[in-house]
């Protein structure tokens, strides 16, 4: 845990330090973005820091090297993803945040022993209440399973009533056309004379 006054003075330090907007972001659409960048220009009043033109970044207004990466709580906050991350935890000065991307069974996993060691998570308020909801909703989600699985077994099971099959009526799909008169493929020869 850290001193209470450094504490104190980051929390002042926090309340004072001003919001860096970017230079014109209130007259140009294409630098209406919440990202800081330096003004780089000759006649720049924000680099000149003339008073009035809004404040620029420096090295002042950071937080004492002690309180960095550390919460106004005092403990430091730790990603988690597996079991071994959460047992490298320490209780007294670290807190976990449980990653988004876990699915629920894992999410159980990890709470339970968080439960035991005395990890608090920032993202999971009441581990416990977490847990019971979750299992609840597992139970809801099988029987869920068992309920369609049971409808499609007996769907399965009913014999089917066969119909008197009556077949249809072929009719043929391709009528030759009528000969009215033969062609003779050999060429033709001159009539025969008799004497």
């Amino acid at each position: 845990m850290v001193d209470a006054k450094l504490l104190a003075e980051k929390k002042k330090m926090n309340k004072d330090r001003p919001e860096f907007i970017r230079q014109d972001y209130d007259f140009r659409m294409r630098v209406h973005d919440l990202y800081w960048r330096k003004p780089r220009g000759h006649h720049s009043k924000v680099r000149r820091g003339e008073a009035g033109k809004g404040k620029m970044v420096q090295a002042g207004y950071r937080s004492p090297a002690d309180l960095r990466g550390i919460n106004l709580q005092g403990f430091r906050p730790l990603h988690v993803e597996t079991m071994e991350q959460l047992e490298k935890i320490n209780p007294k000065e670290d807190v976990a945040i449980m990653a988004s991307n876990l699915g629920l069974k894992k999410k159980v996993a990890l709470a339970k022993f968080a439960i035991e060691k005395g990890i608090k998570f920032t993202n999971i308020k009441d581990a416990k209440k977490f847990i019971e909801t979750v299992e609840t909703q597992m139970k809801a989600r099988k029987e869920a399973r068992k309920v369609a699985v049971e409808k499609k077994t007996k769907a399965e099971k009913k014999p089917e009533v066969k119909k008197a099959e009556t077949k249809p009526e072929v009719k043929p799909t391709h009528v030759e056309p009528a000969k009215t008169h033969e062609h003779s493929t050999s060429a033709p020869t001159a009539p025969k004379v008799t004497k």
